[in-house]
């Protein structure tokens, strides 16, 4: 299993796109594999501006995995954490 080319990049980019650099509270965003999806996981942090995401990344990183896979990419927000899994094909 693996990702298409190019795509390993498309989830910590979505992940980091909309925060600030806070040198106090650093981003720490964590990549592995767990059941058959490769796991991009980002500390929540505090946003200090208004928000301007239009979830565009999102939507077509979904609409792309629709296209090649019938499991779909996960996303959630926890008390912690912002969690997207895409499912390796």
């Amino acid at each position: 299993p693996g990702l298409p080319t190019g795509e390993a990049g498309a989830a910590p980019e979505t992940a980091a796109t909309p925060l600030p650099i806070d040198e106090e509270e650093p981003l720490i965003v964590e990549v592995f594999v767990e059941d058959n999806y490769l796991v991009v996981r980002n500390n929540l942090q505090e946003k200090k501006f208004v928000e301007t995401s239009n979830k565009r990344g999102l939507h077509n990183l979904r609409s792309f995995y629709r296209y090649l896979s019938d499991r779909p990419v996960l996303v959630s927000e926890e008390a912690k954490f912002f969690t997207i899994m895409i499912p390796l094909i």
